[in-house]
């Protein structure tokens, strides 16, 4: 059986955005962890799976394509595939991101969003990964 989405990696830029989603997310029971940047991101990630409870979630709040963005995304699906995406940019989709979404497990939103519409896509994926149809 799948883990249901429980815990949940938060890496960001805006301040005030990951404030508001760490209250939202809370409020629902949701374990959450920060990342301050990709490498720290890539720490967190590999000791939670070390210390067996992995994430199976992260939630990246992406200013812009970046090389290093590239390369966390490509690493989780890599190393850690159980672990679902969601990123977040008021800068739209970028292509190379978009190729490399996984139909049942990754979304790309645009800001702005509601914490509300947070929650439901963390649902939807939730569903997806128990292979449930929508």
């Amino acid at each position: 059986m799948v883990q249901l989405i429980r815990r949940i990696l938060l890496k960001g830029h805006d301040v005030n955005f990951i404030n508001a989603l760490r209250r939202h997310l809370k409020r629902e029971r949701f374990v959450l962890e920060e990342a301050g940047g990709p490498t720290d991101a890539r720490d967190k990630i590999r000791t939670a799976y070390l210390l067996g409870i992995p994430f199976d979630l992260i939630i990246i709040e992406a200013g812009g394509p970046s090389p290093e963005m590239y390369t966390l995304w490509g690493w989780i699906k890599k190393k850690h595939p159980d672990i679902s995406i969601i990123t977040i940019s008021g800068f739209g989709p970028y292509d190379r991101q978009i190729e490399s979404l996984r139909a049942d497990q990754d979304i790309f939103c645009q800001k702005p969003i509601t914490p509300e519409e947070m929650i439901a896509l963390i649902r939807m994926i939730d569903l997806n990964r128990r292979g449930k149809v929508i």
